[in-house]
């Protein structure tokens, strides 16, 4: 099972903690989207080894157990970023409005424009589309 990780800590330091040497962090991609952060355990000039006890090509971040559509890859901001957003939209699931303090539920007022403007504007264009 994969330990919690600081996505805010491991933004904030990138450049630092990724990268292709044991303890650093890489990004596991499947059906070619970023799908989890993980650090690597083994490196060798052919393979590497993430935390999860698999392996990949260390050339072409194939992976070398059975599995088409899953890669290692360079954990970029762009691909941290898609993490984070994925993340956030699970923990947002999991918050009750009614729990929280007047304080707390109105710093989410400016993500709640970001969102609903995302949203219609999404539902603006399958509209046109369909048109």
């Amino acid at each position: 099972m994969q330990t919690r990780i600081d996505l805010l800590y491991l933004a904030a330091h990138l450049d630092e903690l990724a990268g292709p040497f044991v303890g650093g962090w890489v990004c596991i991609e499947r059906h070619q989207r970023p799908w989890r952060a993980q650090t690597l355990t083994n490196v060798t000039e052919e393979v590497l080894t993430t935390s999860s006890g698999h392996e990949y090509a260390r050339e072409s971040g194939k992976s070398l157990f059975e599995s088409r559509d899953t890669c290692l890859r360079s954990l970029t901001p762009e691909r941290l970023h898609y993490l984070m957003v994925a993340e956030a939209l699970k923990a947002v699931e999991k918050l009750k409005i009614g729990a929280l303090k007047n304080n707390m539920w109105q710093e989410l007022v400016p993500a709640a424009y970001i969102i609903l403007g995302l949203t219609e504007k999404l539902r603006s264009t399958a509209r046109h589309q369909s048109a």
